[in-house]
Order: structure tokens, then sequence, then C-alpha cells
């Protein structure tokens, strides 16, 4: 049977429909952009002055436990993500500013205070996706820019000499979050440990909504009511909002979009295989105006920096 109108809150569908298309809309703005010579200037430097602002905000949460810089809402669970009220979000926000930096630094060789700015704070939020995309890059890292026995020596001392002087604010991070993930481990298991609860959304709300309510046309073009049915895990509700065949062009245009993101070939591989495990396994990318914001400010940034690059070679005496 079909699922009955009345049964749709009709606002918080409409917002999140809008939400789903806020990147395509602002794209259409960051297309002009991309024309432009150069960068202008005032977008960077608000991006980078804005997110000095959230992680010195950051930082006070971790001095003074303030509860409203607190990444989660329990006192249970250590992370600390400023200003950004979805830890979701806060995950997107950060890896792409980590992302932004990163290539800045060892690609386009532009060493700046950011780079540090950004990192270190990133670590607080203690949000999954985050220590997994840290802990990938810096394996991509080693494994294709570095050599490996002379980062293993460097990576072993820097290390040691971090944990001596911050044992007890390490200890803090990595017993949290080891007690959080046995807590969720003994309680469902290790699926239900690394996806945080999240696939039990399966079982309870996404068979329900597919065997009991879903018709043939609903395969098709999606009908998920959001405040129900809501699974937070990126391709299984862009799937039950937009359908099979939405879901394809939504993701179509979403790669056109990618594609412009000028990255190395190799890094470029790895960003998007590292992005798409963490929307597989968390919400709040796809329907997130904050995260999609950030998504092309980094790509405004990293393709500005290139062509700027790219024209100081250029213009260099031979």
């Amino acid at each position: 049977m079909g699922q009955k109108l009345d049964d749709v809150d009709i606002v918080e569908n409409s917002s999140t429909l809008f939400k789903y298309l806020f990147p395509f809309i602002y794209f259409f703005l960051v297309s002009d952009v991309l024309k432009f010579d150069e960068f202008p200037k005032i977008i960077k430097e608000t991006y980078y002055r804005i997110l000095a602002f959230n992680n010195v905000l950051i930082i006070v949460g971790l001095i003074t436990g303030a509860f409203f810089l607190t990444t989660y809402k329990g006192p249970w669970r250590f992370g600390y993500d400023g200003l950004i009220f979805a830890q979701n979000e806060a995950s997107f926000v950060f890896i792409f500013a980590i992302t932004t930096v990163y290539y800045r630094r060892f690609y386009l060789g532009i060493k700046e205070w950011m780079f540090w700015i950004v990192l270190l704070p990133s670590i607080l939020v203690a949000t999954k996706g985050i220590f997994l995309y840290l802990i990938v890059l810096a394996l991509f890292h080693i494994l294709i820019r570095v050599s490996l026995v002379k980062v293993l020596g460097i990576l072993a001392g820097l290390l040691t000499f971090v944990y001596i002087l911050l044992n007890s604010f390490i200890n803090e991070i990595l017993l949290n979050s080891y007690a959080v993930f046995m807590y969720m481990y003994n309680k469902g298991g290790l699926l239900f440990a690394l996806l945080s609860g999240r696939d039990q959304f399966i079982n309870e709300k996404l068979v329900p909504l597919i065997s009991g309510y879903w018709v043939f046309p609903n395969y098709i073009f999606g009908g998920q009511e959001v405040k129900d049915y809501y699974i937070e895990m990126g391709f299984f509700d862009l799937f039950l909002f937009f359908g099979l065949f939405g879901c394809i062009i939504y993701l179509y245009v979403f790669y056109r979009i990618f594609s412009l993101i000028p990255f190395e070939r190799k890094f470029k591989i790895f960003f998007a295989l590292s992005l798409l495990l963490i929307i597989a396994t968390a919400g709040h990318f796809f329907e997130s105006g904050i995260a999609g914001l950030h998504f092309l400010l980094m790509l405004l940034i990293i393709h500005f920096s290139i062509k700027q690059k790219n024209q100081e070679m250029v213009s260099k005496p031979k």
C-alpha cells in the first residue's frame, strides 16, 4: 500500500528537498567564479577566519568544558566541534578543510599556519569520520609521497615526543573513544559499533518502509517521510528520497561537479574513495547545506591555488 498523504510532513520534506538541492543551486554561483582570472581573496580569507575562530572555540571548549561547544550531547563522549551543531556536518567540514590545507602544502608547496590551525583542532572533534580520514590520509601520504624508512623513523620520534608532552590529554581521547566503542560493540556487535547503531535502522526503518508502504513508482522516484524513516547513511537516504532514477541523476550531477576539482590523479582517486566510504556510513552530507558549501569552497580554493601556481611558474625567468 502507498503512504498516505496525511502521514507526510510536507514542511519537513520540502526543507529536506531544498537541502539536497542547495549545493547545486550554490554551484551556479561557483561556476561563474571559476571563470575569474583571479580568486576573490575575500572568500578565502573569510573562510580561513571562520575556521580559525571556530577552532579557537574548540580549544576554549576543551579548557572550560563548555557544553554548547561539545560534539556530542551526552557527557560520556569526548569531543568539541565549536559552533557546528551536527556532529556529522562537523566531520565533513573538517575533512574538506584538512584536504584543502593538505593539498596546498604537500602538492602545491604552499606552507601556511592554517595547516596546523586546521589539523590539530580536528583531532579534538573526535568523530569516527575524522579519525578514519586522518588515518587513511596518513597512510596515503606515507605510501605515495614519502620514503617508508624515512617516515617511520620521523613518525616514531614525533609520536613519542607528542605523547610524552601530552600523554594525559591523549589518554583521555583514546580511552574515551575505546570505552565508547567497546560499549557499542558489547551492545550490538562490530557492525553496530562501527556504524554507531545505524545498521539497526535498516531493519527498523528501511525494510518496513519499502515492504509495507512503497509501491512500484516509489522504487523509481522515491518516497521518504524524513522524520520517521531517516537512516543516517548517505546513499540509503538518497535512494529513499529520490528513488533509483532520481538517485542516478543526482549522483551524476554531483560527479560532474566533483570532476572539476583539479586534484592530482592518485590523490583524486584516494579522496573520492575516502569520501564515498564516509558518506556511505554517515548522514548529513548530501542533505547538508553546510557540508555542501564547504565542499564547494574546497573546490574553489584548490582550483585557484593551482591556477596561481601555474601562473607563477610561467612568469619565472628561464
